[in-house]
């Protein structure tokens, strides 16, 4: 239930931060490293930049979940925000486009 939790929290910062097409991927038990993926689109780097900047400062000092691991670079297109329960893509739409990382998870996600 805790991740559901984390899940929601992270859908409510991207919301509010306007990303686009967020789409939400159930993994528990399909994946060893974590039970949800979400991947959303940003268009704009300095957009991106400020959402991993606040998942820095929402969970940098959260009783509960913290931000494991941060990767990319927003000027690449791609950033990775590893909250160990949830892992978030935020991409641009030519890179989410080109990796295709809807595509691949819906074929691996069973209903």
């Amino acid at each position: 239930m805790a991740n559901k939790l984390l899940k929601t929290l992270v859908l409510e910062l991207l919301e509010d931060k306007q990303a686009e097409d967020i789409q939400t991927y159930h993994v528990q038990g399909q994946s060893p490293l974590t039970d949800w993926v979400i991947v959303s689109t940003i268009n704009n780097l300095r957009k991106m930049e400020a959402i991993v900047l606040a998942f820095r400062k929402q969970f940098t000092h959260h009783e509960k979940y913290k931000v494991h691991h941060i990767e990319g670079q927003a000027n690449s297109g791609w950033m990775i925000v590893d909250l160990y329960d949830v892992i978030i893509h935020l991409m641009d739409q030519p890179t989410r486009e080109q990796m295709k990382l809807d595509v691949i998870l819906n074929r691996q996600v069973k209903p």
